[in-house]
């Protein structure tokens, strides 16, 4: 069953190791720092991936209400232009996975995957510029990216994430279909910054 269960899942593999460009490859841990919310934490350690390392992380969330841990790392690779950010990942855990982007201007944007929804087997990932919904601060615009951010969010509890091949990949790959979910602001495209700002208008 094990040699089974790793053979359909050989050719998306095989496929990621292809997505992203030579010289976008950051998965090494010392290329990220970690946070969290004070309570929660998050240990990022390196695995054997498709193509060298792999990011294996493990975290517990803990504490009332919505907790979050997340591992951070400055952007350095210019403008998107067309290249999309490409990745696989799988995980044991029923936290959201939160890919965010920071602007220059202090914008964020962010593509949400529920973990108990999207993980539990190897799952590829290519998003560009449009996939990603802005969430706040700065302008709705993105165009110098700054920071990227992976960060696990939800109620209190323990579980593990695996991401691989994680990078810059080549221009007209095909898109990958975002979740659906509430976005954090509804009023979002009309003028002005922060919540309360917009819904004056």
């Amino acid at each position: 069953m094990k040699a089974h269960r790793l053979l359909r899942a050989f050719p998306l593999l095989l496929g990621a190791a292809l997505l992203h460009a030579k010289g976008s490859d950051w998965d090494s841990p010392g290329l990220w720092n970690v946070d969290s919310d004070g309570l929660s934490t998050l240990v990022v350690q390196p695995g054997k991936g498709i193509d060298g390392l792999r990011l294996d992380l493990r975290y517990t969330l803990a504490g009332p209400g919505a907790r979050w841990a997340q591992m951070t790392r400055a952007w350095t690779d210019g403008p998107l232009n067309g290249k999309p950010l490409c990745f696989v990942f799988r995980s044991n855990g029923a936290a959201t996975l939160e890919v965010k982007i920071v602007d220059a201007d202090g914008s964020n944007f962010i593509c949400r995957y529920p973990l108990e929804r999207h993980g539990s087997r190897w799952e590829s990932v290519v998003l560009y510029k449009d996939s990603f919904d802005y969430g706040w601060g700065g302008n709705t615009t993105l165009d110098r990216p700054v920071k990227i951010a992976l960060a696990i969010a939800g109620a209190a509890e323990s579980g593990t994430l695996s991401i691989d091949e994680i990078g810059l990949g080549r221009p007209g790959l095909p898109a990958t279909p975002t979740p659906e979910g509430p976005r954090l602001d509804p009023r979002r495209h009309k003028p002005g910054f922060g919540f309360e700002q917009r819904r004056h208008r």
